[in-house]
């Protein structure tokens, strides 16, 4: 399972499914088509 984080701005948009797409750099596995996310907002960011 893959996981992405987005800004706080981002979150309804993608919950309301407007938002669909996303820009990520290279990494080590993108997630798949079919495939189960975990999406979080504000991961890895300080308080």
């Amino acid at each position: 399972m893959v996981a992405y984080s987005f800004q706080q701005r981002f979150a309804a948009p993608i919950l309301a499914g407007t938002k669909r797409q996303t820009v990520r750099a290279n990494r080590k596995r993108h997630a798949r088509g079919g495939e189960t996310l975990q999406l979080y907002s504000g991961m890895r960011t300080h308080g």
